[in-house]
Parts: structure tokens; sequence; C-alpha cells
């Protein structure tokens, strides 16, 4: 199987590139430098011939812009990488008769349902990041090719900057601090999620009869709150000896912190329809933190 990865240094796109190794998967990986993304014409030629040089059998377009509060900002920057770029690897992935794996975002949603959210119910962002993200998931299913559409949560890694680095960062620091307790839903490691993608591509070339193109949700499990996130990682520290001192941390809601971009309440995403399709499971973040808390240190 050979894998063109849209991305290049980002949290997934490094775990794909790690898994690939480990599983003899030849995978080819487009970073931002060689995406001219500020032109639709420059960016169509650039992807033809990575195409060519790589010859995939499958696209997995991982590249992203996914600092929410300078998105409010950077309006080109946000539209150019979430939307443009989606839109022209999806033209291309037609031209070339290739199926394409797209990653998205809980943010499509605005947070507001009582339960977990499935494939099917309403999207309705509430910012710049997650209007632009849906825009690419449109974009992406709207030219017709064979292409998934992977929507996850709270993505995480070991070497990248994320939620769970940072908690770990300010736990080592010693000082208390705060942490909302008003969002719910699932971390999910970008090592599952690697793993996720690759069973999936593998599916989709080796079935000829394959048709259930379309949105799928993968988040880890169990589902919890920042807080107890942030609560679950101190204790694990702690049992670990990695923490001389013991700061505390205070639950607070999200408007206490004074966000500048308003975020979804619930990120909880139902997993059952990815699940039944593909077979995978949902990894466990309290599993990957714990029996791995000395890599996030490296």
């Amino acid at each position: 199987m050979n894998i063109l990865v849209i991305g290049k240094n980002g949290q997934l796109a490094t775990a794909l590139a790690e898994r690939c190794r480990l599983h003899q998967i030849s995978a080819e990986f487009l970073g931002h430098e060689n995406l001219p993304v500020t032109s639709m014409v420059e960016l169509m030629e650039r992807l033809e011939k990575s195409f060519l040089d790589a010859e995939p059998d499958v696209v997995i377009n991982t590249a992203a812009y996914t600092n929410v509060e300078m998105a409010e900002e950077e309006t080109l920057s946000n539209y150019d990488i979430n939307s443009r770029l989606p839109l022209c690897v999806a033209l291309m992935c037609g031209k070339k008769r290739k199926p394409l794996i797209h990653i998205s975002t809980d943010f499509v949603f605005d947070g507001r349902k009582n339960g977990a959210y499935s494939e099917d119910d309403v999207t309705n962002p509430l910012n710049a990041y997650g209007k632009a993200k849906l825009a690419g998931e449109e974009v992406v299913l709207q030219t017709g090719g064979r292409a998934i559409v992977i929507r996850t949560s709270w993505l995480f890694s070991r070497r990248r900057r994320n939620f769970i680095t940072s908690i770990i960062r300010r736990l080592r620091e010693g000082r208390d601090f705060k942490v909302v307790d008003d969002e719910v839903g699932a971390p999910t490691s970008a090592i599952d999620l690697a793993e996720v993608c690759l069973h999936i591509a593998d599916r989709i070339i080796s079935d000829p009869e394959f048709k259930a193109w379309g949105v799928y949700n993968y988040s880890g499990t169990p589902n919890a709150s920042r807080y107890e996130v942030a609560d679950f990682v101190r204790t694990v520290m702690l049992s670990s000896g990695l923490l001389s001192e013991c700061p505390n941390i205070e639950p607070v809601n999200a408007v206490e912190l004074g966000f500048s971009v308003d975020r979804p309440k619930n990120s909880i995403l139902d997993n059952s329809k990815i699940v039944k399709t593909f077979n995978v499971s949902r990894g466990s973040w309290k599993d990957e933190i714990r029996d791995n808390i000395m890599d996030y240190f490296m």
C-alpha cells in the first residue's frame, strides 16, 4: 500500500509516519512548505506532481490550521488550509481516481446537544475555525469522489503541543492553575487515530465492493471534562514520582477563564458507525497516558 499524506509535522502526520515505519507501509508526506495554498492553480500543479511522484493508492489529508484563537484574525490562512486545500486535494483525488481520507473536527458542532453527536446531527460551528473545517468537509463530499471524512476530538500526542502536554508543563511548573470543567469530550491519541486511518485505508483499497463513503466519528474513550482529564494526568504524575509538589487544579467554567473564542461545551462523539463499519475499537486515552507518561517528558 502506497500512501500520500497531506501534512508532515502535525500531530497526526507525525503519528502516521511512525506507524507506517512500524508496519512497513510506503508513505510520502507533503508538508506546508510545499503547499502553495494561496493560489489554487499553483496548488493543483503541486498536487499533480506529488501524485505522479508518489503513485498513491490512497490519500490522507491531515493538514489543518488549528489555532482557534488566531483563526478569528488570520481568516485567509484559516480558509486556505482548512477549506481551499481540502477542495484541491479532493479534486485531484477525483481526477486520479484515488480514495481520500480527510480529517475534520468536533468543532463543526455547537455543543448544545444533550448526549453524543452522531454523523447526521445538524452542524452549527461557533467560530471561524469550525466554520472553515465544515466548509472543508462539504467541498470534499461535494466533489463526488470516494471520500471518508473522520471527525475527531481533542487530539493529543507525546511530542507536540496539545492539551495534555500543556497540563504536564503547568504541573511541572509547580504553581496552582485553573482548568474548565464545563467542556466535555474525549481526548484522542494521535497514535490511535493513525492506526484507524491505516486500517480504513487498507479496507477501502482491498475491498472493490466498498461503498460506505461519507462522514464518520472517531474519538478516544472514556468521555470526560477537561478538568477530569487534567486531574487524571496529575494523579498519574504523582503516582509515577514525577511531581515533587502537588499543584492545585481549580475547576472553573469557560466564562471565568475569559476565552476570547466560543467553543462547543459538548464534544462527545458517537463512534458506533465507524466501529460497526470498519470493526475498529476506541483507544483509551487513560491507558495511553498511564503507560507512556515518561515519553511525554522527552
